[in-house]
């Protein structure tokens, strides 16, 4: 294991602004020498998350180097009251520690009995709760189970934005917390715009509630002539 390689990740995430348990976690991956990896960082922003993904890759010399990262920002998922016992079994769990998938192995969490036995109660319980996907999104999203989460596009696509930024080398790369405010900016363009959409909609329908009925034909309702007008005018 190369440990100016190490000190140069720990390094560069620094200097992106993550400084969560680094050289720690960097060591639970290098030990298997994986040809890419990801490791992930929460940011809470209130009652709104953003998370963040580092995804590192070995180069030829067998040397590990940062690509990119992707910030995902997330609004607040409000879970009905009748989920909440489920919601604070699952907040215990580290998912994406549980099982990463990557080149076969597994994170150490796997190893811990007591959160094998808690993910396979919280699956049952899934099974049989109707409307779970609400659960599995705000849990899993973005972990190795995200492919069980029902309807995912449109849960994303109502709660979440996402952006990519890469370290280009000779580049000043951006760090998170200017990443966060890109994504928190886009994310308040992005209400303001479905606000004015609803608002031009409701105008739409106000006029349209304002035009002649139709008959059953398709043709406006009109006048039928009194008895002795030809033509508009009364024959003497």
């Amino acid at each position: 294991m190369n440990e100016k390689n190490i000190l140069m990740l720990k390094a560069r995430l620094e200097m992106l602004g993550f400084t969560q348990a680094i050289e720690e976690r960097l060591l639970g991956f290098l030990w298997y020498q994986p040809v890419e990896f990801d490791l992930k960082f929460e940011h809470p922003t209130g009652k709104d998350r953003c998370s963040f993904i580092v995804h590192f890759a070995r180069g030829e010399q067998g040397l590990y180097d940062v690509l990119f990262y992707t910030a995902i920002f997330k609004k607040e998922v409000v879970i009905p009251e009748h989920m909440r016992l489920v919601d604070d079994l699952m907040q215990t769990i580290e998912w994406t520690n549980l099982y990463t998938g990557a080149e076969s192995t597994v994170a150490h969490d796997f190893f811990r009995p007591d959160k094998a036995i808690q993910a396979a109660a919280v699956f049952k319980q899934l099974s049989e709760m109707p409307g779970s996907e609400i659960l599995k999104y705000k849990h899993w999203s973005n972990t190795p189970f995200e492919f069980l989460i029902p309807n995912l596009a449109l849960l994303k696509s109502q709660y979440e934005i996402a952006q990519r930024f890469y370290l280009v080398e000779d580049h000043q790369p951006i760090s998170s917390s200017e990443a966060l405010r890109f994504l928190q900016s886009k994310t308040m363009e992005k209400t303001m715009l479905a606000a004015k959409k609803l608002q031009l909609k409701k105008k739409g329908d106000e006029r349209t509630s304002l035009l002649p009925k139709k008959t059953g034909s398709g043709k406006l309702l009109s006048k039928r002539p009194r008895p002795g007008l030809r033509g508009g005018v009364q024959n003497e």
